[in-house]
């Protein structure tokens, strides 16, 4: 047993993120589960489950709802550690953060993007683009480090789980302790009410329902029959080998608008920058494919890396509404330079085309809904012609009033009377519109969005 120890003195993800399988008596078939749990929740879930009040504090806490398919706001978080060499280490969905505090690595941090480096091999601790997420990690395993083990409340006896369990989650089997209690505030998470096709692109290439597709295609899926299919093939039209689409908007005309993460070389036009649109258009009859200019990003005073297009939708005014990639964005309004963060939308007015003039203002100030953390980044955006806003974030969300959702879901916004700008509001209705894994998204993630309603 001496090697597999020696193993565990490292924080790889191998050692720590494997996968829990559960079973129990009267459980039929089998179901997949995402969520993070720890080795140290097993025990307060299984006294749970047989009805015991522990007599002793708990390091963990019951994820017996999760197993019972209940909803519940549950932290997709764990806490690592290791004696001798001495590391604290605390890991979510898509970020690894880690502190070493002993042995000949004493001192160093460590961060990680599990989302795009899932192996590991970059460190990103330090570097200036990332030490927003590296300061709210350092903090929350502060926080994590100090929180002692409790009693839990009194139980209420479980019958065994209507719902089927065979469980796979990632389980942390480095030496754990407390792991992040979890709250019974429910989530919703309706089907959507009436038939819809959710056209996405996705950061990276893969599988998806049976259908191999590139980051420079993008999707559709029908919520009717939970059917993906190619809606847009990107090499075929001309961008094989080009950079990730990350944002698109399908007119009314059934023309594509299309931005890319980083400068490509677009047929019939030349260079393209990531804060320009593009608009397609179908070959029809005699007349061929073609590209155009729809948007001149630098004409409409996007000039910086942080201006970089990320979600594009257009109004039925004409308005297009775009989201940026960073915080350090800064566009001009009513004569000011304005800051914009990366989780708020504004609307461009103007002449569009190879020559664009208009004017920025606001159309949905975030934080008025409590979106303000990196991972809640709008990458997607969808507006449609009741004013509803569709919304996807870079990664887990919670929206002012308690609604939860994580990467590649979907959430609505309906403003009041249509207000928005810069005094934004859902007190229309929020409501979690279709989750990720209701769709068999996986290991993908979700870079641009557009619902279209039937």
């Amino acid at each position: 047993m001496g090697g597999i120890d020696n193993i565990r003195t490292v924080s790889v993800r191998g050692v720590h993120a494997n996968t829990l399988l559960i079973r129990f008596p009267e459980v039929v078939g089998n179901r997949d589960e995402d969520h993070m749990v720890s080795n140290v929740d097993l025990a307060s879930t299984i006294a749970e489950y047989a009805g015991i009040t522990p007599q002793l504090p708990q390091d963990g806490h019951s994820f017996l709802a999760l197993l019972n398919g209940t909803p519940i706001n549950w932290t997709d978080e764990v806490l690592l550690e290791r004696q001798k060499p001495n590391f604290f280490a605390i890991r979510t969905l898509d970020w690894k953060y880690v502190e070493h505090t002993g042995g000949v690595a004493k001192g160093e941090k460590e961060l990680y993007d599990l989302a795009n480096d899932p192996y590991e091999l970059e460190n990103l601790a330090g570097k200036a683009a990332y030490q927003s997420i590296q300061n709210q990690l350092a903090q929350r395993l502060a926080t994590i480090l100090t929180i002692p083990p409790s009693l839990p409340s009194d139980p209420t006896p479980t019958n065994t789980p209507s719902s089927p369990v065979a469980t796979p989650t990632p389980t942390n089997t480095s030496t754990p302790t407390a792991t992040p209690s979890p709250t019974s505030t429910p989530t919703p998470t309706p089907a959507p009410s009436t038939g819809a096709t959710i056209l996405v692109s996705f950061k990276a290439g893969g599988v998806i329902g049976g259908i191999t597709f590139a980051d420079e295609d993008i999707l559709a899926y029908d919520t009717a029959t939970s059917a993906w299919s190619i809606f847009f093939d990107g090499s075929e039209s001309g961008l094989k080998n080009a950079a990730d689409i990350n944002a698109f908007y399908r007119m009314a005309d059934g023309s594509l608008l299309l931005s890319t993460d980083a400068v490509i070389t677009a047929p019939d036009l030349g260079r393209v920058d990531d804060s320009d649109i593009l608009r397609y258009v179908s070959a029809e009859g005699a007349n061929p494919a073609r590209w155009e200019w729809y948007f001149d990003g630098s004409d409409a005073d996007l000039k910086t890396n942080a201006e970089d297009i990320d979600a594009i939708s257009v109004l039925d005014d004409g308005r297009v509404v775009i989201s940026v990639t960073a915080d350090a964005a800064r566009v001009p309004m009513n004569g000011v330079n304005t800051k914009i963060g990366d989780e708020d939308l504004i609307a461009f007015t103007g002449q569009v085309g190879a020559n664009t003039a208009g004017t920025w203002d606001w159309y949905f100030d975030a934080s008025d809904v409590g979106l303000s953390t990196n991972a809640e980044d709008i990458i997607g955006v969808s507006v449609d012609s009741d004013g509803v806003i569709y919304l996807s974030t870079l990664g887990k969300f919670k929206l002012t009033g308690g609604l939860v959702g994580a990467r590649n879901d979907i959430f609505t916004c309906t403003p009041n009377n249509n207000s928005t700008g810069l005094d934004s509001n859902c007190t229309g209705g929020v409501t979690l519109f279709q989750q990720g894994k209701g769709m068999s998204i996986q290991k993908q993630a979700i870079d641009g969005l557009q619902v279209i309603l039937h």
